[in-house]
């Protein structure tokens, strides 16, 4: 039916509307709160790599304050002091250990080459007498003394979390303890952070990424790649084939020197995931009720439909009666005229007949009585004529009445009647 039709469709019509409305806002609000989650991550990550930091200075401060490594020191044992460097390194998860003397040379390496010299600037402040901790790079010779080459393959340079706290006999600074944790390689911190955040970070080096959390089709981890995103952005980037939404914040060294940035983001999939399902259960809520909305009209609008269709059949046959008595009234009016015009005949004949003066008192009565005869058929046909006036403009607005009678018909039914006259 068309009413009935008119009506789902308006309700079609709202529903779309409002899923619309609620599909933007849901994407509006998760992508708030994909970017607090994103900014919450990166924070983490900050806070992660500053723990690891305190941590790894603290382990060195252990190993610096033991007795028997400066012990080993003033006898210039580095077989001893080795030892002392490898039963601190396992068990603290550090990447290295290294004690360098007070000219920067090095005395023995947990894990590499008990030769050659360290320049690094955390070592130089140590020999200083500072406790010094933070981000810092290990470059290629780094590496390579330290035999971490193959850990850090395929990059030269590698973020590292550092520490390196002095070695003091007797008020004197005698040698510095360096060491550190890679953010490459074995390094699980990076992996840690994202499983905790659910999300996926990196350290850049420059705008490529030295250490990350990404992971290639093989299930390596994606390095030595470029990325779009600068220090300070927050938005989408696309890495590896995944669109993420992210944060990256810069970084600087323990000296405050710039150094790199984090990058954390979390997969815009995800977000859409959780937009597309939420819709999903909305639009079938939706559709469930639109069911039971459309089973009541249907029964609302048969009722009313109903109801319609008998006004209609009672204004048609009004109509029928009163184009009957309109008919009537025209040959009433037509039959007041014709006795009109016999009385005016009669009123002449009887002026002709009938002199005044020869009947005396019953010819002016008999003229007297014709005359208001003839009055009275005069009232009667003017109200006789308005009377079918007022007739006709009922028939009109009974037709006009028996139209929309019939529209609303088709309305309902959706049938094809035209109007009938009576």
């Amino acid at each position: 039916m068309r009413l009935l039709g008119t009506v789902i469709g308006a309700i079609v019509v709202f529903f779309l509307l409002i899923m619309t409305v609620v599909r933007g806002t849901l994407s509006s609000d998760l992508n708030a709160l994909a970017g607090k989650q994103v900014a919450a991550g990166a924070d983490a990550f900050a806070t992660s790599v500053t723990s690891r930091a305190d941590q790894t200075r603290f382990a060195l401060g252990q190993i610096a304050a033991q007795e028997n490594l400066r012990s080993a020191l003033r006898r210039s044992d580095r077989a001893s002091v080795k030892e002392i460097l490898q039963g601190m390194q396992q068990p603290n998860g550090l990447s290295w250990v290294t004690a360098i003397d007070a000219h920067g040379k090095v005395i023995a390496r947990a894990n590499g080459l008990d030769a050659g010299t360290v320049a690094a600037p955390m070592v130089n402040a140590a020999l200083r007498g500072r406790i010094v901790s933070g981000l810092t790079v290990l470059n290629a010779p780094d590496l390579a003394a330290e035999f971490l080459t193959q850990d850090a393959a395929p990059l030269s340079v590698v973020p590292a979390v550092a520490a390196s706290v002095p070695v003091n006999d007797e008020g004197k600074t005698i040698a510095a303890i360096y060491g550190g944790t890679m953010l490459a390689g074995d390094s699980k911190l990076i992996d840690t952070v994202s499983h905790l955040t659910g999300g996926k970070a990196a350290f850049l080096i420059g705008n490529r990424i030295a250490a990350s959390s990404l992971e290639n089709a093989d299930g390596s981890p994606v390095v030595n790649v470029t990325v779009a995103a600068r220090p300070g952005y927050a938005g989408s980037d696309r890495e590896n084939g995944t669109t993420y939404f992210v944060n990256v914040q810069p970084v600087s060294a323990f000296d405050g020197a710039p150094l790199g940035a984090l990058w954390f983001g979390v997969p815009i999939e995800a977000m859409t995931t959780i937009a597309n399902h939420a819709t999903a259960v909305i639009a079938l809520l939706g559709i469930l009720t639109l069911a039971v909305v459309v089973a009541l009209l249907v029964l609302v609008v048969n009722r009313i439909a109903k109801n319609i269709a008998e006004r209609s059949t009672e204004v048609r046959e009004s109509a029928r009666a009163l184009g009957i008595l309109v008919v009537g009234s025209e040959v009433s009016s037509d039959h007041v005229a014709q006795a009109r015009k016999r009385l005016e005949t009669v009123e002449a004949l009887i002026d002709r007949v009938v002199p005044t003066n020869n009947f005396g008192n019953e010819g002016s009565r008999l003229r007297t009585l014709t005359r208001e005869a003839n009055d009275d058929i005069v009232v009667i046909d003017t109200l006789s004529t308005e009377l079918e006036q007022r007739m006709r403009d009922a028939e009109h607005r009974v037709t006009e009445l028996n139209d929309t009678a019939g529209k609303l018909d088709r309305l309902v039914r959706g049938a094809q009647h035209s109007a009938q006259s009576p």
